[in-house]
């Protein structure tokens, strides 16, 4: 697929019909909208709704065909690097959800009513087999059927790590078992998939990540490159080329007396996942999901493995020998800027020292970062010594947080955009670490809603809202909640995607700012249903031309809710023309900044349209963020 297809079909949205589907839009809203779309009609009328979302959708429509910011003049074009993230995704959709229960059941020898009650009792207290949090680990099939059920009912869906070789045997079996159809592999990673999208739109578009095995180097389009950290040296190879490496093998081995490169060349381990993805009122048993997900379950990297050591040399200090996972195919991933080696029998993970880091920065305009969270950031402990005098090995997550915050530093100072995507956080995690690694290096971050109400309701972190304040809607409480994080993180642009509208907080920012960030994100609402057909259909265009160019009738809701509420908390702090503020925020989507540290906010309405049977939504939201960032010139 080429640069001029994909836009072409963009074009081809933007010229389709759709009176009929505006008009269905627009009588949801009317009998939908509740209290706040109600007073608009009262005090402007009908007619103010049908005026909205006509210019609302003149402006997707002529969005979808935009001038990038490079022909615009506002820069040259963009080199963007996205990192750290690329799995091959394993996707069971309902058909295959629907045959976990008997399966898990089966498994751990109980009838299916036993195995759903006691999963209900572990997803109520949020513990797995062994007290731990249910949302970083599951241990066995109970684990995986009460995680499930967990994140049912508390969206958004984390990402569970596969705790054991047994489990992860089992569920290999279990996806075998599947019939044709009720089981995908697909490219995923936030990092490897908006490198594609991006290098398809016309950007200079690359990424990184560890490891780039044979089944996620075909997944890739023609366009992307990858960053090769593996020679020691900087090196950008095209996105379909596998990733292979040479042991460096011993004297003996050789038959000679120095150490000298194998003869043989092995492929990167494949990261993957296995992914079980439902729609909103799916139920297990009597629990149904709130809201259309998936949960993803994480395991190692797998591939032939020469070597049973590992030693970590980070940023500063000497290097740790680390225990090899306990599989034998299983290798270590760590985020950050990673060079890897095999020596002998030993696994070496050097993270990139500063002067390699700066050079990464220098290469490009906008870094975007992914996989990171609280968690990544957690201290870890030192060595400490065990009872019979021997060291214990550090902290894996300890070591690769230090390391990987010099490098943040590094990238930070060399000028180029940096740009993080958050992901979640368990409830009993803090955010002070992410805090403090990030605040006043990271200048742009994306978050969808739902982690940012778990972000923002840590036990260390306080939303300030004033307690003699009235109630406000759910998006301006979400509003509220982004600006306290923007400013706990010393953000100059937050994006916070969401399923009714999205939320682009801009520090002080212009006019033209914030109508440029309008304009790319109702670009990339486009492009990122594109991008979910591409990876689901094989005959994806002729689904994509038969799509409607019309915003959510949700969408229209939350902004005439937060501009209601928006009005109403300005205008008891001053005089102000209520009805006149009122309807320039909802035409225009944005309000500017009340200081020169305050952040100007766009809300924008989004487009969702109904997608066919078991399409994989997977990355939705980082597509967005990263095509919005490098569009609207950010």
């Amino acid at each position: 697929m080429i640069l001029s297809d994909k836009l072409r079909i963009l074009r081809l949205i933007s010229e389709q019909p759709f009176e009929e589907q505006e008009a269905e839009v627009l009588r949801r809203l009317c009998q939908e909208g509740g209290l706040y779309t109600e007073r608009l009609i009262e005090r402007l009328g009908l007619s103010q709704i049908v005026l909205l979302l006509s210019h609302w959708h003149a402006r997707f429509r002529k969005s979808l065909s935009p001038a990038p910011p490079w022909e615009r003049g506002l820069e040259p074009r963009p080199t963007v690097l996205c990192a750290f993230t690329s799995v091959l995704d394993r996707v069971v959709d309902q058909a295959g959800l629907n045959r976990l229960l008997p399966w898990a059941a089966e498994v751990m020898g109980l009838s299916p009513d036993d195995l759903l009650n006691r999963a209900a009792q572990r997803a109520q207290s949020g513990r797995n087999s062994r007290g731990e949090s249910l949302s970083a680990l599951v241990h066995d099939p109970l684990d995986v059927v009460a995680a499930l059920l967990y994140f049912f009912r508390h969206p958004p869906a984390l990402k569970p790590a596969i705790g054991n070789l047994t489990l992860r045997h089992q569920l290999e079996a279990f996806l075998a078992e599947l019939p044709p159809g009720q089981l995908r592999q697909v490219l995923g990673g936030a990092s490897a998939v908006a490198a594609d999208i991006l290098a398809e739109l016309g950007v200079e578009a690359r990424f990184y990540t560890m490891y780039h095995s044979p089944a996620q180097a075909q997944r890739h389009g023609p366009l992307a490159r990858r960053l090769d950290l593996g020679s020691g040296q900087i090196v950008y190879q095209p996105a379909q080329k596998t990733g292979t490496y040479r042991p460096v093998v011993s004297p003996s081995a050789l038959g000679i007396g120095n150490w000298e490169l194998g003869i043989d060349f092995f492929n990167h381990p494949t990261a993957s996942s296995i992914a079980f993805v439902y729609q909103a009122g799916f139920t297990l048993g009597n629990v149904q999901a709130e809201q259309a997900d998936g949960v993803i379950f994480r395991r190692a990297p797998r591939g032939e493995r020469p070597w049973d050591r590992i030693r970590l040399h980070p940023v500063r200090g000497q290097s740790v020998a680390l225990s090899a996972p306990e599989a034998e195919d299983e290798w270590l991933w760590l985020p950050g800027f990673v060079r890897w080696w095999v020596e002998g029998d030993t696994l070496h993970l050097a993270f990139a020292d500063e002067n390699t880091v700066r050079r990464i920065a220098a290469d490009h305009h906008y870094l975007i970062l992914s996989g990171l969270s609280p968690t990544t950031f957690a201290p870890g402990e030192g060595p400490r010594p065990e009872p019979c005098g021997e060291p214990v090995e550090p902290l894996v997550e300890g070591l690769a947080a230090g390391s990987l915050a010099a490098q943040i530093r590094s990238l930070a100072e060399d000028g180029a955009t940096l740009h993080l995507e958050l992901g979640g956080a368990a409830p009993e995690e803090t955010i002070a670490p992410l805090a403090e690694a990030l605040r006043g290096l990271v200048s742009s971050a994306g978050i969808n809603d739902s982690e940012l109400a778990l972000l923002t309701s840590l036990s260390d972190f306080r939303v300030p809202v004033s307690d003699n304040e009235p109630h406000r809607s759910a998006v301006f409480q979400r509003y509220q909640r982004a600006v306290a994080l923007a400013q706990r993180l010393g953000l100059q642009r937050l994006y916070v995607h969401g399923n009714d509208v999205d939320l682009i907080l801009r520090q002080n920012g212009s006019p033209e700012a914030m109508r440029r960030e309008i304009e790319a994100d109702l670009f990339a609402k486009g492009v990122v249903v594109l991008a979910i057909l591409q990876r689901s259909l094989e005959d994806w265009p002729s689904h994509a031309i038969q799509l409607a160019p019309v915003l959510l009738w949700k969408g229209f809701q939350a902004l005439i809710a937060f501009a209601w509420d928006l009005v109403d908390q300005q205008g008891q702090a001053g005089q102000i023309d209520k009805l006149s503020y009122f309807k320039e925020l909802i035409e225009s989507g944005y309000t500017l900044a009340d200081s020169p540290k305050g952040y100007a906010v766009a809300v924008v309405p989004v487009m969702w349209p109904a997608l066919p049977p078991g399409i994989y939504p997977g990355g939705a939201g980082d597509i967005c963020s990263s095509v919005s960032l490098v569009y609207a010139g950010f």
